[in-house]
């Protein structure tokens, strides 16, 4: 009976102590963990922009004026935090998404792709968007986060201010630029966005993560 009594004291003992040493690293880990998705937030947020801007305010955790000028008294455009469900359907696709504030000129505000918007009027036009976090199938969806070393995927796009232009997006990303989001769908649904090849449906979080952030600006904004 003590010998019973000694093991299940000792089991306790371990873990007890099993415990408070899980509970020790989770709490020096999840400060660690939340700076490191801010900073994933930051990165993407100027990956997109690149040195195009002056002063960036934050509306919402999710919202974020981007101001050419520091004296600019409306933002030209809006960093806009949006998710979706792709193949992982445990883990949502985070896309850091730039739009071009609807009450501006988006053909002047998007060199080089005038074509797309200065027959149109009203739109929320795409000025590119960044992979913050996603957990889909390697090779695959996980493509979308590819890009050509050492680049951002906006240097030689709208913000460069390299010459020669060095444009470091994928194929699959440079269709998204100058997009109206209001008639975004993959090719196979009407629209004109070709798919990661062999990952449809992350390609679909993706646009899913786009219309999110379309939704949280409409609300933010309106």
């Amino acid at each position: 009976m003590k010998k019973f009594l000694h093991l299940t004291f000792v089991l306790a003992l371990v873990s007890a102590l099993a415990a408070g040493s899980l509970a020790f690293v989770y709490s020096k880990t999840k400060v660690k963990i939340a700076e490191q998705a801010e900073a994933a937030k930051v990165n993407a947020l100027k990956d997109v922009f690149f040195h195009g801007f002056e002063k960036a305010t934050v509306i919402n955790e999710n919202v974020t004026a981007i101001y050419l000028d520091e004296e600019d008294e409306q933002p030209s455009y809006y960093a806009v935090l949006g998710s979706g469900v792709g193949y992982n359907t445990a883990v949502p696709i985070e896309l850091m998404v730039g739009f071009v504030n609807p009450a501006c000129d988006a053909a002047k505000l998007l060199p080089g792709y005038a074509d797309r918007t200065e027959a149109k009027s009203g739109g929320l036009y795409l000025v590119g968007w960044k992979v913050v976090k996603s957990e889909e199938t390697p090779g695959l969806g996980e493509k979308a986060k590819d890009r050509k070393a050492p680049c951002t995927w906006a240097e030689g796009g709208l913000f460069s201010g390299k010459e020669p232009l060095a444009d470091a997006r994928t194929d699959f990303q440079k269709q998204f630029a100058g997009a109206d989001v209001r008639i975004l769908a993959l090719k196979k649904d009407g629209g004109t966005v070709d798919v990661i090849t062999a990952a449809t449906y992350s390609t679909r979080g993706i646009v899913a993560a786009i219309k999110d952030a379309e939704a949280k600006l409409n609300a933010a904004v309106k």
